[in-house]
């Protein structure tokens, strides 16, 4: 009988209470809110480094490309006379990377290749948003001459150029934002991409070449 009866302590001894659990879970909930803070600003600043990467890249095709044609490239039917803005908001950024990576044939006639992008990740419109609006990231997605390309976070690019080669970048305003004023001098063209704190209609998270 006390055979027994030390055995049946032992099974019951074995399994975890309701409160016992919930002390567990209750630790394991703690230490996810705290870690995914963390989590998230190691992401961001990979991110960061990541698209300043990238910037790094553009400008040596921009300087490739100068140095193959005698003028830097350009969006649109003209060559401008003064610093030019391309942006997200129509295809002319689209066409710009389109031009560096020899999809276009009026600019870029030879169709060098001075830029190599990787395809974006990412299912586009309507798909997983996951890491940005558009359903695209880190990479660029291709159209005929068009290539738009996609941030790390998932956002898209602007950049404004040195068309009239006086050796200095003039914004007065990015994008309406006057934290990236910039006056940028011995660059002849300058990136900027919003990071993912744009979802929440803030600016602080700007990722810019200067």
């Amino acid at each position: 009988m006390k055979a027994k009866t030390h055995l049946s302590q032992t099974k019951s001894r074995g399994g975890f209470t309701l409160v016992e659990m919930l002390v567990v879970i209750g630790m394991i909930a703690a230490l996810a809110g705290i870690s995914f803070p963390v989590y998230r600003s190691i992401q961001k600043k990979v991110e960061k480094q990541q698209t300043q990467m990238m910037y790094t890249s553009i400008e040596r095709a921009v300087d490739n490309f100068e140095t193959e044609y005698n003028y830097l490239p350009y969006a649109g039917a003209s060559y401008p006379a003064a610093d030019v803005t391309i942006y997200w908001l129509n295809s002319q950024i689209s066409e710009f990377f389109g031009i560096l990576m020899g999809l276009e044939s009026s600019k870029n006639f030879k169709r060098i290749k001075f830029l190599e992008l990787p395809e974006a990740e990412g299912s586009g419109p309507g798909g997983s948003t996951a890491r940005g609006p558009y359903g695209y990231y880190d990479g660029v997605v291709t159209s005929g001459e068009l290539a738009t390309l996609y941030s790390p976070s998932g956002m898209s690019y602007a950049a404004r150029i040195d068309h009239d080669l006086d050796g200095e970048i003039l914004c007065n305003t990015l994008q309406n934002n006057s934290n990236y004023d910039a006056n940028v001098s011995g660059k002849k063209i300058i990136f900027w991409t919003p990071g993912a704190a744009v979802w929440d209609n803030t600016r602080d998270d700007w990722i810019t070449s200067w």
